[in-house]
């Protein structure tokens, strides 16, 4: 072979090359690039149907203000007595309890797509916590809690009549969500409410905290 032909074959040889590596790097890049999408796409899901856990950490602890942290099961009792001191049922406690925790976790600087509070309370409601708090704290958890009692004596007396009367805790997990909570739609553990069929945020997490509150706190149960 010739010196001229050994010089043209190096040369598509090294052309070859050079589209390989060229082809290798596009493909190295759009691996990447799918795998990005895909890492936004898992995050982006599962905020949506754990906003509370993203932003409140497990729940081990209430978070109140910058550097106040709180042990939940203290928080969780301080909660169940003042229920039960209003004449809140076993069920009636534990379901209403139940919602709390799957909306805030019981922490009363919750906030999430502006909705606030123990209840995740929103709009009108959210002015109503702020109205009430006056110049105190909104995010006082005694705050809250007197107003939740007397929204919902005043605005969802129905609700407070289920829960001061309620005998099965799931019953009255699934009236609160549905009546108090207000929140239909399939985000998160969802479920079929037994109340009216309808499907609810959470519900199933609703549902298993309630169970469990029953078991911690009811009938004489320890913390």
């Amino acid at each position: 072979m010739d010196p001229v032909t050994v010089a043209k074959v190096a040369m598509l040889v090294k052309e070859q090359l050079k589209s390989e590596e060229k082809r290798r790097r596009l493909l190295i890049a759009v691996i990447s690039i799918v795998m990005s999408v895909v890492f936004v796409f898992s995050a982006v899901t599962y905020i949506i149907t754990h906003p509370v856990d993203i932003i409140f950490g497990d729940g081990d602890g209430i978070k109140i203000g910058e550097n106040i942290k709180i042990d939940a099961s203290h928080v969780e009792k301080s909660v169940w007595d003042s229920l039960k001191k209003k004449g809140f049922s076993d069920a009636g406690a534990a379901g209403t309890m139940g919602n709390m925790c799957a909306e805030s976790h019981f922490n009363p600087s919750a906030g999430y797509c502006g909705h606030y509070g123990i209840c995740q309370w929103g709009g009108g409601r959210y002015t109503g916590l702020v109205n009430y708090a006056g110049e105190a704290p909104w995010n006082n958890l005694e705050t809250q809690l007197d107003y939740f009692f007397m929204e919902c004596q005043k605005n969802y007396n129905g609700v407070w009549n289920e829960m001061i009367n309620a005998t099965d805790v799931i019953r009255a997990t699934d009236y609160f969500c549905a009546y108090y909570e207000i929140c239909p739609g399939t985000l998160g553990n969802w479920a079929y409410s037994t109340i009216d069929g309808k499907a609810y945020q959470g519900l199933a997490d609703r549902r298993a905290y309630a169970k469990a509150y029953m078991q911690k706190f009811a009938q004489g149960g320890k913390e």
